[in-house]
């Protein structure tokens, strides 16, 4: 039997059906390390439910005032994640950025992150920083990898427990 954390790792297909919402957000939705300008951040990604398209891309999508923080979010394998995209059949993020902004507003009228930035909502918000959702500072997006928990491995002719 397996003891303590459990690994992650983690591949560019899906590991798992893009519409098994359920664990697809246990799995992201979990402490994670991540780094910016050279300091350590331990943050919680937030999973977008909406699924665009096929779903079978992740895209790790971060506004630019909360950053490390970020969604993740199931877009089509047909998107093209860079504005330099070359290949007309697939779709620029200037044609679908929006679409995703509104749907993570839809389901996140507020940061998830607001309390640890110390922002709360009032009901005169014409401070530069409220917790309402507000992507007009930008945002910087990038694919993400599929997770899926490591498997381990049983040892050769180990002895049984009777």
């Amino acid at each position: 039997m397996d003891r303590g954390k459990r690994k992650l790792e983690y591949m560019r297909t899906p590991t798992m059906h893009p519409r098994c919402t359920k664990a697809l957000r246990r799995l992201i939705e979990r402490r994670t390390v991540e780094y910016l300008w050279g300091q350590r951040r331990i943050v919680i990604p937030r999973l977008c439910s909406k699924i665009f398209g096929n779903g079978r891309k992740l895209l790790a999508l971060s506004p630019i005032m909360y950053r490390p923080n970020y969604f993740v979010v199931r877009i089509d394998s047909n998107w093209s994640t860079s504005n330099w995209e070359t290949d007309e059949s697939k779709m620029p993020p200037s044609e679908w950025l929006d679409r995703v902004y509104d749907e993570i507003e839809a389901e996140f009228p507020e940061w998830p992150w607001a309390r640890q930035y110390g922002l709360r909502r009032t009901e005169d918000d014409s401070d530069d920083r409220s917790s309402r959702t507000d992507w007009s500072d930008g945002s910087t997006w990038s694919e993400a990898f599929w997770p899926r928990l490591k498997r381990s491995k049983k040892r050769a002719g180990a002895p049984h427990a009777e």
